[in-house]
């Protein structure tokens, strides 16, 4: 499992319980115990104010779907064009999507565009395993904090859609990632050992994947 890394803060104070901050999506989330004093809060972040702002400035959305608007695919930024004339499909032109129909249609050309190219991806990694591993099931989720996961017992393995504002390199990884764990079932040596085997710049990818936030 590929966990989406956040900017989290704990301040502990009597009774061992503590205050959670985060950025989500550029905003300020507090998650504590019931009957927290509000100044153990705003202590922590004040304690942190330059590192949270920083997050939050650091923050972009991959999509603003409207009319003029864009939409991060595979890495690269394509402003939208709604256009209202029956059909259902989207064309790409140059840096331009052009979406014939509404959202629905715009999503589930994003989706279709990811599960082709995570399929041929999987095709293309299974020579590697040395038929240790055939083709999984696959499965989407639209996860608030992880980019993949994989359930070996049942020879499944899960994406994130929102892979799709992604360059390609990280997708990669994510996709070996989770195949990964089919041999070996947890984070240990061993198995980043099998994905280096296979993608040795992989940690290189990792620190790009751990400075974005969805």
């Amino acid at each position: 499992m590929i966990n989406n890394q956040e900017y989290v803060y704990d301040l502990t104070y009597k009774r061992m319980k503590s205050i959670r901050i985060k950025i989500d999506k550029g905003q300020i989330v507090v998650t504590c115990p019931y009957g927290t004093p509000k100044i153990e809060i705003e202590t922590l972040i004040l304690k942190n104010a330059d590192k949270l702002l920083k997050a939050i400035d650091q923050y972009e959305s991959p999509y603003d779907i409207r009319e003029g608007g864009y939409v991060d695919l595979f890495g690269q930024r394509y402003t939208l064009r709604f256009v209202d004339d029956g059909r259902l499909l989207v064309m790409r032109e140059g840096q331009q999507l052009i979406v014939h129909g509404n959202v629905s249609t715009l999503n589930r050309y994003l989706f279709d565009e990811l599960s082709s190219y995570i399929n041929r991806r999987i095709y293309d990694y299974l020579p590697t395993f040395s038929n240790q591993l055939s083709f999984p099931e696959i499965e989407f989720k639209n996860y608030k904090s992880r980019w993949g996961s994989c359930y070996y017992e049942r020879h499944k393995v899960t994406f994130n859609v929102k892979l799709i504002h992604l360059d390609q390199e990280l997708i990669d990884y994510v996709v070996l990632h989770e195949l990964c764990h089919f041999l070996v079932h947890n984070h240990s040596k061993a198995f980043y050992h099998e994905i280096y085997l296979r993608m040795p710049d992989y940690q290189m990818r990792v620190q790009k994947l751990r400075g974005i936030h969805l």
